[in-house]
């Protein structure tokens, strides 16, 4: 007999992949966590902030969910702002 429940599973920081940038400048993502994405498709641009140039485009490098998305507009160098997990 099915419940219809959900279940759950505790998540380590180590099931996870951090997408880091490599510049500081305004966060544009192109993902909602919980969406999943493929190899080499685009997940974010990190904008300057005076020029609005696209100084860096972050990709993921497995199919895999977007487990947590930057909600912040302004993001700096080597930050995480995008993690992801396996399907």
């Amino acid at each position: 007999m099915k419940c219809g429940c959900l279940t759950s599973k505790a998540v380590n920081d180590s099931d996870l992949v951090s997408i880091k940038t490599a510049k500081s400048g305004f966060f544009a993502p192109m993902v909602k966590a919980g969406e999943a994405v493929e190899t080499g498709q685009p997940l974010a641009n990190i904008l300057d902030p005076y020029e609005g140039d696209i100084l860096e485009t972050l990709y993921a490098p497995l199919p895999m969910v977007a487990f947590f998305v930057h909600n912040e507009p302004l993001t700096y160098a080597d930050t995480a702002v995008i993690k992801l997990i396996e399907k």
